[in-house]
């Protein structure tokens, strides 16, 4: 500002401003942060068939005596139900031998079933896939013990048994 007041002095006239060094109004704005929800945990299919199987409407028609293994092969992880005698059926993170069931479901069906709020939801998606397949959407059902055998076990009586092995 000095050395501006001297030059004018000193060559008599005051000098323009260039455009640029107008004074431009600013406008702030206040930049709120963007707020993130915290993820939820991602889900397994083995925690969602687990929450449903252990419904109380698809678990108490199963009779105490009765033991079954259904083998599953979900989106490249393998896990079983087993239901042993007088026990609650529960999931095991492996393979089995001489399962009751074996199902297969494709990657793309996992994560429509795992984002399923409801047993109903749940069932639908499965049943959709039972029925009608695509190469990359998929459930295979196949049942390895006598159907006969299986309705002794409780797998008419319980809605979510009656899903996996039926597709209905």
């Amino acid at each position: 500002m000095v050395f501006k007041k001297l030059k004018e002095k000193l060559i008599g006239k005051k000098e323009e401003k260039p455009a640029e060094e107008e004074e431009v109004a600013e406008t702030v704005e206040e930049v709120q942060p963007e707020v993130k929800e915290p993820e939820k945990p991602k889900i397994t299919i083995q925690e969602k068939i687990n929450e449903f199987m252990n419904l109380p409407e698809n678990l108490d028609p199963i009779p105490a005596p009765v033991s079954f293994k259904i083998q599953f092969l979900a989106g490249g992880d393998a896990f079983f139900i087993i239901k042993e005698e007088l026990k609650q059926p529960h999931i095991e993170p492996s393979r089995t031998r001489g399962e009751d069931v074996f199902i297969r479901i494709s990657e793309a069906v996992v994560e429509e079933l795992v984002e399923a709020p409801d047993f109903n939801t749940f069932n639908e998606i499965f049943r959709k896939y039972a029925k009608s397949q695509t190469a990359d959407h998929y459930v295979k059902v196949d049942i390895r013990t006598d159907i006969f055998e299986l309705n002794k076990k409780g797998f008419a009586k319980s809605p979510f048994l009656k899903m996996l092995v039926l597709g209905r």
